[in-house]
């Protein structure tokens, strides 16, 4: 299952244009990605223990 998010005029950051910095699609994103998250690890709770064991480890790893 995948998120797909687009806006109407995406306006990026960066040399590489890897931020977007349209402020009004910055709380509409925020929700909706958290309610699909939380949604995704309620049905599967496995998807929710290999990130945590992800960011723990990158945690760990950073010292």
């Amino acid at each position: 299952m995948l998120l797909d998010v687009t806006a109407p005029r995406p306006v990026w950051l960066g040399p590489v244009k890897g931020v977007l910095a349209n402020e009004e699609c910055e709380f509409e994103v925020e929700e909706l990605v958290q309610t699909w998250l939380s949604k995704r690890f309620q049905e599967e709770p496995a998807v929710a223990e290999r990130v945590l064991d992800h960011v723990i480890g990158r945690y760990i790893a950073r010292g």
